[in-house]
C-alpha cells in the first residue's frame, strides 16, 4: 500500500499529452503515477507495478491504493481512415473499444469504491459532434452529439458514462471535449509530423516535392500544452462540468503551411503539389468555443499558432 496518496494517476502517461502533462506535474512540485501500453512510472511514488485498463479488479485494486487527488483518463486508439483494409476488424474494434470506452468505465467504477473524493477528467474528443456547416458557426457543449465514425462513438459512450457516474453517484467527474492540438510529441503519422519530416526532406535535397490532399481544408489548431494546462484547471475548479477546449480559431491546412514553409526558408508554392488521393476524411469543419473553460477557470491559450508551428519545425526530434 502506498503510505502517501499520489497527486495524479495519468492513464496514457506516455502519450503527447501524458508526456505535456508530467512535466506541468513536475515543474509544480507534484507526484504522478502513470501507465500506458508501454509501462508505467512515477514521480514521488514508490515503485509499483503498472496494470491493463482492460482489467477491472488491477484497476480497483491501483486507484484503491494511490487514493490519486487528480485522475486524467488521456489513452486513445484511433484506428481511423489509416485502418481501411486491415483484415482483423474485430480485433481493431475491440482495442479500441477497450481503451476509449470500457477503460474509462472501469477507473469511474474504481474511483466510486475505493477512493470516491478522487477528482476525474476524461479526454475526450470534438469528433463526438457533428461538424458545422461553417467556419463561423462554433460547437459548444450543447450541441447535440452526432459522431460519424467509431472513434467518436467510443469516446461519446465514455463521456456519457462520466455523465452518470457524476450524476447518479456524486463524483467529481468532468469531459473535456479536445479539438485538434500539436506539439513536438505528436508522433508520427500525423499531419503536424508529416509537414516538419517533409520540410527537412526538402532541406536535406532528399526531394523537392511536399504532397498534400486539400489546402482549403479547416482546422481549430491549438497548443497541446496549453490543452493540457486546461485539463488541469477544469479538474482544480469548484464545480465538475463538461467543457470544450479549443481555440475557437479556423485555419487552413494552406495557412499552417504558410507559416511553417516561411520559417524554413522555403517558397511553399516552388515546393507544393496538390494530391486528392491523400484525402482520408472529408473535410469537416468544427471549431469549438471554450466560453465555459475560460468563464470557468480563466484558462487561455499561452502559445500563438504562429508559434506553436515554428516550435514544431525547430524542436521536434
Amino acid at each position: 500500500m502506498s503510505e502517501t496518496r499520489v497527486d495524479a494517476l495519468i492513464v496514457g502517461h506516455t502519450g503527447q499529452d501524458g508526456t505535456l502533462l508530467r512535466e506541468q506535474l513536475e515543474a509544480t512540485g507534484r507526484s504522478w503515477f502513470g501507465v500506458s501500453a508501454s509501462g508505467s512510472g512515477g514521480v514521488g511514488v514508490a515503485d509499483r507495478p503498472g496494470y491493463d485498463v482492460a482489467d477491472a479488479s488491477a484497476v480497483a485494486q491501483a486507484v484503491a491504493e494511490l487514493k490519486p487527488r487528480e485522475l486524467y483518463y488521456l489513452s486513445a486508439v484511433h484506428g481511423g481512415s489509416s485502418a481501411r483494409g486491415e483484415v482483423d476488424l474485430a480485433g481493431r474494434y475491440a482495442r479500441e473499444v477497450t481503451i476509449n470506452s470500457l477503460g474509462v468505465v472501469h477507473h469511474l467504477e474504481a474511483v466510486r469504491r475505493g477512493s470516491p473524493d478522487t477528482r476525474l477528467v476524461f479526454a475526450s474528443s470534438s469528433l463526438v459532434f457533428a461538424p458545422t456547416e461553417s467556419p463561423e458557426d462554433r460547437i459548444t457543449e450543447e450541441m447535440p452529439f452526432a459522431p460519424a465514425e467509431p472513434y467518436g462513438a467510443e469516446k461519446l459512450l465514455a463521456g456519457l458514462a462520466c455523465r452518470d457516474y457524476r450524476r447518479e453517484h456524486g463524483l467529481f467527474v468532468s469531459v473535456a471535449y479536445l479539438f485538434n492540438h500539436e506539439s513536438i510529441h505528436r508522433r508520427d503519422g500525423y499531419f503536424s509530423s508529416q509537414v516538419v519530416s517533409g520540410i527537412r526532406r526538402i532541406l536535406s535535397g532528399e526531394t523537392d516535392r511536399f504532397e498534400v490532399g486539400n489546402l482549403d481544408a479547416i482546422v481549430d489548431w491549438s497548443h497541446a500544452g496549453d490543452v493540457v494546462h486546461g485539463l488541469q484547471l477544469a479538474l482544480r475548479h469548484d464545480e465538475a462540468q463538461d467543457y470544450i477546449v479549443a481555440s475557437g480559431v479556423p485555419r487552413t491546412i494552406r495557412q499552417f503551411l504558410d507559416v511553417a514553409f516561411d520559417h524554413a526558408g522555403l517558397d511553399l508554392d516552388a515546393h507544393l503539389e496538390v494530391n486528392p488521393a491523400l484525402l482520408r476524411r472529408t473535410n469537416s469543419c468544427r471549431i469549438g468555443d471554450a466560453t465555459r473553460l475560460r468563464e470557468a477557470t480563466g484558462w487561455q491559450a499561452r502559445i500563438s499558432f504562429e508559434d506553436m508551428v515554428r516550435q514544431l519545425l525547430d524542436e521536434r526530434p
